[in-house]
């Protein structure tokens, strides 16, 4: 069954993203699919007509994002829904070929954990349905995700494959072995955006009940500097915005990665930043409320699920150095599965099967 994908421009993307629609582009070249790359979405359905390929793979919120921000927005973005659709249609029962929507995102959801509302929040909602509606099988993170939007959207559940894990940094090379010694500091790594007020409200709330000396958190991103200006803590290192690739350098001097659920949000999948800890064999730290991550970390056993600091404290003086490795181990095992696309190909062949 012949197959193509569908990718966005990586221009005017953000360094998470960018990385993300470059490791399925490398993982559609290993599968032998036909790559197409696109600025814009108009393109996109005499794409998805005229092809020789039965089957599209479509990246969302990528060229479909259903955001409205102004009334002339929702006539573009009305328009472009409507043109989805009836490609869509000519292409089911024309044609015989079918599209597989890959949604890496909620772009509604994120946008209301990110600023607290959407002023078009309405509207929105109809033209992501209108995308989910017309699409014939959706892959998402976890049943949780699935459950939402089939519950939100009226979908038939049978329409969803999950991939359980997001597959990243194809192209990004392994920190080299090093030994870490825990006799001074135990260093703690969490990148964000922290012009998010959520995010940065998390990660202070969670550094302030910290007093373990031993502690050294290094906070890397985006207004970084906001964070420490309410923290003040002398075991806080602070480094902007970096390359992917420059990231994981930084992880093989660290020790633990750290996940936060800041919402509700957080359930309906796991980061690119949990994955791109586990290519680099970092052991991951993650709170017991975030439900979803904290299955994989033990299920996997690569990291360390904790209740709140105190009871963190004592798992990490607790914890031998041949335990250590071990989850170190463990998480590079994993990651090496995480980089080559595993999850990926294994949700898009089960997609593939409902498609026949």
């Amino acid at each position: 069954m012949g197959v193509f994908c569908v990718l966005p421009d990586t221009k005017f993307l953000g360094h998470a993203t960018s990385q993300l629609v470059a490791d399925l582009g490398a993982y559609c070249s290993m599968l032998g699919f036909k790559i197409v790359r696109l600025q814009k979405y108009w393109p996109m359905p005499l794409k998805l007509l005229f092809s020789h390929e039965r089957v599209g793979l479509i990246l969302y919120p990528g060229l479909l994002n259903p955001i409205i921000t102004s009334p002339q927005e929702l006539f573009i973005k009305g328009a472009l829904s409507i043109i989805y659709i009836l490609t869509n249609m000519a292409m089911t029962r024309l044609l015989n070929k079918k599209t597989i929507l890959y949604i890496y995102d909620l772009p509604i959801e994120q946008n209301l954990h990110s600023y607290g509302k959407l002023n078009y929040e309405r509207l929105s909602r109809v033209i992501e349905r209108l995308f989910l509606k017309s699409s014939s099988v959706i892959m998402v993170f976890n049943e949780l995700m699935a459950r939402w939007l089939s519950r939100l959207h009226e979908l038939n559940k049978n329409k969803f494959v999950t991939f359980d894990i997001l597959d990243y940094g194809f192209n990004i090379e392994p920190p080299k072995a090093i030994e870490r010694s825990f006799s001074n500091k135990i260093r703690v790594i969490y990148p964000a955006n922290f012009t998010n007020p959520r995010v940065r409200s998390c990660i202070e709330r969670f550094i302030s009940s910290c007093d373990d000396a031993k502690l050294e958190f290094v906070l890397v991103g985006k207004g970084s500097e906001l964070a420490w200006h309410s923290i003040r803590s002398t075991n806080v290192k602070l480094l902007g915005e970096v390359s992917q690739a420059t990231l994981s350098r930084l992880y093989g001097y660290c020790h633990f990665g750290l996940v936060l659920k800041c919402s509700q949000y957080y359930e309906f999948g796991a980061t690119s930043k949990f994955s791109s800890y586990l290519h680099s064999g970092l052991p991951v730290l993650v709170p017991r409320n975030y439900r979803y991550l904290s299955q994989i970390v033990e299920k996997f056993n690569v990291g360390i699920v904790f209740e709140d600091c105190q009871d963190l404290s004592e798992k990490l003086k607790a914890l031998t150095p041949q335990a250590y490795q071990a989850l170190s181990s463990n998480a590079m095992k994993l990651g090496d599965k995480v980089r080559r696309g595993f999850f990926f190909k294994r949700a898009l062949l089960k997609a593939l099967k409902l498609l026949r």
